[in-house]
């Protein structure tokens, strides 16, 4: 049995690939994963497909899995203030479908900035702006998880994404729109 409404995999599906495109697959990387949902979803993914994890830490209130091993590290907390991580720590600094849970994201993208090593890579996706009736609707519905829905604090369009990125880094920032323009990509290089 299903523990979500199977349009929700699906979704997973296309972010995952989507932001899977824009890590190295061919050398071992240290990944945070904000807002890993219960299960760590993509780190499940980026193993099954082939990707060096050298070290992997998801953070999300709602995260069921136990720690397994040094390479694997999940923390159960919410994410509104300070990454409890050095400066300089990860490769890759993701946030699939999460910024829009967030009470402050300009304060998390900061800290994210913060614990990215140097040449290292943010990916956030985000909904659009346009989505929202879309996603509200299929809460209603049944077909999108009402909790998730229902959490969303703000919807995003290319100029607020941006507008959330430290003024240092904003010549670096990339975004694209994806799923026919409903998701945002925001991709920065430190």
């Amino acid at each position: 049995m299903l523990d979500k409404p199977i349009s929700e995999y699906i979704l997973s599906y296309f972010r995952f690939r989507k932001a899977s495109n824009e890590i190295k697959q061919d050398e071992a990387i240290a990944l945070l994963d904000l807002g890993c949902g219960p299960t760590c979803q993509l780190f499940t993914w980026l193993q099954n497909h082939n990707y060096i994890i050298g070290k992997y830490v998801g953070i999300d209130p709602l995260v069921q899995v136990k720690n397994t091993n040094k390479q694997v590290k999940v923390i159960k907390q919410k994410l509104n203030g300070k990454l409890p991580f050095k400066t300089s720590t990860f490769d890759y600094v993701v946030g699939l479908a999460f910024l829009e849970h967030i009470d402050n994201p300009e304060n998390l993208l900061a800290e994210s900035f913060r614990v990215l090593k140097p040449g290292g890579k943010l990916i956030f996706t985000a909904p659009s702006k346009t989505l929202q009736p879309y996603l509200e609707f299929l809460a209603r519905v049944g077909l999108v998880s009402r909790r998730e829905i229902a959490e969303h604090k703000q919807y995003f369009d290319r100029k607020s994404l941006l507008n959330l990125v430290p003024k240092e880094y904003q010549k670096k920032a990339a975004h694209h729109y994806f799923q026919f323009g409903l998701n945002n990509m925001l991709t920065i290089i430190k």
